[in-house]
């Protein structure tokens, strides 16, 4: 939002969020990955939430909320989150459902390879069994298209998938 830092207290920032979004007109509030509210300390979470609260009252808009069973637990855990809160469950991805290979071939579309990539049963049993989740799957596929690039390929092949998750596997491991 490129909105300057004020006197960091909670009432301050709350009041500015909602000055920056209502001058956006926001409507819908999308938070990713919500279970990390369950790294802070009790009184910060509960901070969060009475936050995502206020700016729903404040600003009359939706709030959707992405995360594990985890951020499911803690949705539940504050009653008025829940009745704030439809809890949606997400099947896992199969790399033979239609929609995803398409996601996926969009994606690929998008990168600035030369080459173009075949996206086919072969490619998709890779991403699934190296990725498993699409962000892993997304960040994967932009890694390998960086490599491509830089090696001169300019086009994401199942070798060089392979060879990003070794490299990667091989780093965490310190080998």
């Amino acid at each position: 939002m490129q909105a300057p830092m004020p006197d960091v207290t909670v009432p301050r920032l709350r009041a500015m969020v909602v000055r920056h979004m209502e001058a956006r007109t926001v409507r819908l509030l999308i938070i990713d990955e919500m279970q990390h509210i369950l790294d802070q300390r009790p009184a910060a979470q509960q901070v969060v939430l009475n936050t995502l609260k206020y700016l729903s009252n404040e600003l009359s808009i939706a709030v959707a909320g992405f995360g594990s069973g985890e951020a499911r637990a803690l949705i539940k855990a504050d009653e008025h989150l829940a009745q704030r809160f439809e809890i949606v469950g997400l099947p896992r991805w199969a790399k033979k459902e239609r929609w995803v290979v398409e996601l996926v071939r969009e994606r690929v579309a998008h990168l600035p390879l030369r080459k173009p990539t075949k996206v086919d049963k072969a490619l998709m049993n890779t991403l699934h069994v190296l990725a498993g989740n699409m962000g892993a799957m997304f960040a994967l596929l932009e890694k390998a298209a960086k490599e491509a690039i830089r090696t001169g390929t300019e086009c994401i092949m199942i070798g060089l998938l392979e060879q990003i998750v070794a490299q990667r596997e091989q780093v965490e491991h310190g080998l």
